[in-house]
C-alpha cells in the first residue's frame, strides 16, 4: 500500500513539475486592486457555487526534509450537502476527481479503481500524499469558518486572517466580485504544521480563483 501510494505521489509531482515553465508563460490577467472594487456584500456562508482557479502548494517531507512544489488547476462545485472537486494538471490532464456526500468521500482518478472513505481528508492524503482539507475548504473558500469554541467568523477585506479550530492559517489575500453585488476570494494563502508524527512537517497551499459561478453555471 505504501508503495503504490508513493508511486502515485511521483506521478503527481511529475505531471505537476514538468511543466511549471510552461504554467509560468500563461499571460497574467491583471484585475482591480481590493481596493478599486465597489462596495459588496460578502457572499453567505453556505451558498452553493461553481468556481474554476489554479493550486500550488509546497510542502517539507518529515524523512528526508526536502522540500516539494506542485502546481496545478481546480474545479470545485458546491451544492448544499454535496461537494465534488476536479484536480489537473497545468496542462489541463485530469488527475483526479474527489466527490464528498455526508458519511461518504469517493476518490477517482484515471486508470485507477475507485476509493472510498468516511473521511474525506484522510482518504485524499491517502491517495495523493499531500494533505488537502477539503472537507473545511466547502466553508473556508467563502471566508467562513468555526473556530474550536463554537463562534463563527467571516474573512473579509479589512479582516483578511484566520486560524481554523484544526490549525490551519488562512490568509485572504485578494477579492473579486460574484454578480453584481456580492464579494467573494480571489486568492487564498494556507498554512499548516501537523502534529507530530506526521509524513509531512509542513505545508503551504495558494488557491487562486479564476472564475465564481452560481452552482447551476456550467464552467468552461
Amino acid at each position: 500500500m505504501k508503495k503504490k501510494r508513493n508511486t502515485l505521489r511521483l506521478i503527481w509531482i511529475s505531471l505537476f513539475s514538468s511543466v511549471i515553465v510552461l504554467a509560468g508563460c500563461q499571460s497574467v490577467t491583471h484585475r482591480p486592486s481590493d481596493a478599486a472594487l465597489p462596495a459588496h456584500t460578502l457572499r453567505a456562508c453556505g451558498e452553493s457555487f461553481t468556481l474554476s482557479g489554479r493550486v500550488s502548494l509546497n510542502y517539507t517531507l518529515t524523512q528526508s526534509g526536502r522540500t516539494e512544489s506542485l502546481h496545478g488547476k481546480f474545479t470545485w462545485k458546491q451544492s448544499e450537502d454535496s461537494s465534488q472537486v476536479a484536480l489537473f494538471s497545468p496542462l489541463g490532464q485530469t488527475m483526479a476527481l474527489i466527490e464528498v456526500r455526508p458519511e461518504l468521500a469517493v476518490f477517482y482518478a484515471p486508470g485507477k479503481e475507485a476509493v472510498s472513505a468516511f473521511d474525506a481528508d484522510e482518504l485524499l492524503l491517502g491517495q495523493i500524499g499531500w494533505p488537502l482539507p477539503i472537507s473545511g475548504l466547502r466553508h473556508w473558500l467563502l471566508g467562513c469558518m468555526t473556530e474550536g469554541d463554537g463562534t463563527f467568523l467571516q474573512a473579509s477585506p479589512l479582516n483578511p486572517n484566520l486560524t481554523t479550530s484544526d490549525g490551519w492559517s488562512v490568509r485572504y489575500e485578494r477579492w473579486m466580485p460574484f454578480g453584481e453585488d456580492q464579494l467573494v476570494p480571489r486568492r487564498i494563502d494556507m498554512s499548516h504544521t501537523p502534529l507530530s508524527p506526521a509524513p509531512i512537517t509542513a505545508i503551504h497551499i495558494r488557491l487562486v480563483a479564476d472564475e465564481w459561478a452560481p452552482s447551476d453555471k456550467e464552467l468552461p
